[in-house]
């Protein structure tokens, strides 16, 4: 027997979809929530990918002096939380205005593509002429900012793809595998370095941008009224 609010969700979702126990509402159905958990694992993929690469490359591409290391990382820090407070407010009326969908597979693309280059700021700061610490800064501060395309629409998806009776059972789900995804990171693609060198680390990026762009591309669905 149905409880009230589940009798009201389906006078005003006559379609019905439901997956994983939870009632998806008008115009989602069950591939979308799933795709939406396929994306939030990819998020959190890449999520440590700065964290496990950076020592080592700095020290072995970027050849840092090691006294400035401690310097360059808080350095790193900051600009990733002046990104954060200065551009998150604008994303998020991004997200109403152009929807969802549209920020995660520009961000997935331009977060894989800025993440290749990363790795190649020894190379660019080579060819234009400048400290490569100062490539790194600027590089890091453009991938800080592509990632706020990303994460931000996990969240907000989950409260568009579910309704309040049942959303912490959603937010459990998603938050699940995001947790898986940044253990798979750590433990797996944490061995590449040792096992294909340093550099190689850097193709992951552009894998998990095809990937995610597929996925967000063809898999995530706007709710009625979001987006253009």
């Amino acid at each position: 027997m149905l409880s009230t609010w589940q009798q009201i969700i389906f006078m005003n979702n006559k379609e019905g979809f439901k997956t994983l126990g939870i009632f998806l509402p008008a115009g989602i159905r069950p591939h979308n929530f799933w795709s939406l958990i396929a994306v939030a694992f990819l998020v959190n993929v890449s999520l440590p990918l700065f964290h496990i690469i950076q020592p080592i490359w700095l020290e072995k591409v970027i050849q840092i002096d090691s006294s400035r290391y401690g310097l360059i990382n808080s350095n790193l820090q900051i600009i990733m939380e002046v990104v954060q407070i200065a551009f998150l407010g604008y994303l998020g009326i991004a997200s109403d205005r152009f929807g969802r969908r549209t920020l995660l597979w520009a961000g997935f693309l331009s977060f894989g593509f800025f993440f290749y280059c990363y790795g190649l700021s020894d190379y660019v700061s080579q060819v234009i002429g400048v400290d490569p610490i100062f490539i790194v800064y600027i590089l890091r501060g453009i991938n800080a900012f592509f990632f706020l395309f990303l994460w931000p629409q996990v969240i907000t998806l989950i409260a568009d793809y579910t309704y309040i009776e049942n959303r912490g059972k959603g937010m459990g789900m998603v938050n699940f595998i995001s947790i898986f995804g940044a253990f798979f990171s750590l433990i797996f693609l944490s061995q590449m370095p040792k096992l294909t060198g340093i550099m190689s680390f850097f193709y992951i990026g552009p894998v998990i941008g095809i990937a995610g762009f597929a996925i967000s591309f063809w898999g995530i669905k706007d709710r009625e009224g979001i987006g253009i």
